[in-house]
């Protein structure tokens, strides 16, 4: 079987930037279309700032707002003004919600409470701005593989191939700024289920809605017969935040998750375990059973410590007996085939794996050291996969010791294929 390696950083030229930068002009270009973002992240910086609960001046902001669309002019014929003022008028309804309800349950009389009660104030406004860019971005992903993958089929001279599409980490975010922002928990659930859309077609660049990640394979069969052509894919990870009740009191915590999807749905996910300065917040306030780098002491063996968070398990059919490691299976043409996860920093504790080795080990960083001559660093018995945001996409064979085309080139292609050999399972 061949195996072709399609790193999603190594698309830069100078008429082909790369995927972080494609993704901040689109950023650009989604907030100019759709008025409603803009006047949410208005709402939800006021949400943010007022040491309060400003409810009251929010509902006369999301009035006045829907009543200037209302007599427009340009609403009644510009379809995404139109969806702006539909989706405004559902916001507001969802703080009428919150003020009849949640409140009350929320308790912010009581100061321990208080934060509680903002956060979901915040959310209200944050949750449907990011369901918009994550649906933008799905759509910009599927584009990109798609056109990938028909590059690299003019390659293949085979009956089996496998592609694998890499991106960087913190590639899928609510704004794509440094480490990335986080999204709320159940837009990163709703994407990794892929239904992150709310049904409308105004939001989409192309005009017809697909979701990219699922739908993949099934584009791709028009080009070439699905008995010849798999596609993996890892597409960065997602930073994403949930509220929870810990012994302090209640905190926001941030998970940094890497999805694989894979015939046509999430198949696994798995949860940074080693937390550093460059996840932003999740450094500050990472979940408990994460593994700081800069805390000293940290004698324990860490598949002791690896948890999979509420969103992995709510993805990730795992049996409770099985042991929590980022070893996932695929069975393509019949072949079984392990495969290992690391994101980032993961790569420099190869104990997560568990005792065996697998057949593939995938890294994805967002600037870690490329570095498979280490000691133990590598923990593939076939194939090492590396993908990271300085544009390094590179297959490492292990029979053989060398990197199958190295530092990818400056251009959008596949690489040099690699060979794969598997048990029928």
């Amino acid at each position: 079987m061949k195996v072709y390696l399609i790193g999603m950083a190594a698309m830069q030229t100078l008429h082909a930037p790369g995927m972080l930068t494609v993704l901040n002009q689109e950023k650009v270009a989604f907030r100019q279309k759709i008025p409603a973002v803009v006047l949410l992240e208005r709402a939800a910086q006021t949400a943010e700032n007022d040491p309060g609960l400003p409810t009251g001046q929010l509902d006369i902001f999301l009035s006045d707002e829907i009543e200037r669309l209302g007599i427009d002019p340009k609403t009644g014929r510009d379809a995404n003004a139109a969806f702006s003022l539909d989706l405004l008028i559902r916001t507001r309804e969802r703080l009428h919600r919150y003020i009849e309800s949640d409140l009350i349950r929320w308790r912010p009389h009581i100061a321990s409470e208080l934060a509680a009660a903002r956060f979901h104030l915040i959310k209200i406004f944050r949750e449907p701005q990011q369901r918009l860019w994550m649906a933008w971005e799905e759509d910009l992903f599927y584009e990109y593989t798609a056109a990938a993958c028909m590059r690299a089929s003019h390659m293949t001279n085979s009956d089996e191939n496998l592609f694998v599409v890499l991106a960087p980490e913190f590639m899928l975010a609510d704004w794509p700024r440094g480490g990335g922002e986080p999204v709320y928990f159940e837009v990163a659930r709703d994407f990794l289920s892929g239904s992150c859309l709310y049904g409308t077609l105004n939001l989409r660049r192309n005009g017809h809605p697909r979701v990219c990640l699922k739908d993949l394979q099934q584009g791709f069969r028009p080009f070439r017969r699905q008995n010849q052509v798999k596609i993996l894919q890892v597409p960065g990870t997602i930073i994403w935040m949930q509220d929870e009740l810990t012994p302090a009191g209640f905190r926001v915590i941030y998970y940094n998750t890497a999805p694989v999807f894979w015939e046509n749905k999430c198949w696994f996910a798995w949860d940074k375990q080693t937390i550093s300065d460059e996840d932003g917040p999740c450094s500050m306030q990472a979940h408990r059973h994460m593994v700081t780098i800069s805390s000293p002491g940290e004698d324990l063996p860490l598949p002791e410590r690896c948890q999979v968070s509420t969103l992995t398990s709510l993805v990730v059919e795992r049996p409770p007996f099985m042991a929590v490691t980022p070893v996932f299976e695929i069975f393509p043409f019949g072949h079984r085939f392990t495969a290992g996860l690391s994101i980032c920093k993961d790569a420099g504790r190869p104990d997560i794996l568990g005792l065996k080795d697998v057949d593939i080990h995938i890294t994805i960083g967002y600037g870690v050291n490329f570095e498979p001559e280490k000691p133990g660093r590598v923990r593939a018995s076939q194939l090492y996969l590396f993908c990271d945001k300085d544009s390094i996409v590179s297959i490492l064979d292990i029979h053989d010791d060398r990197l199958w085309g190295g530092p990818a080139p400056h251009r959008w292609t596949a690489m040099i294929p690699a060979v794969l050999s598997g048990a029928q399972g």
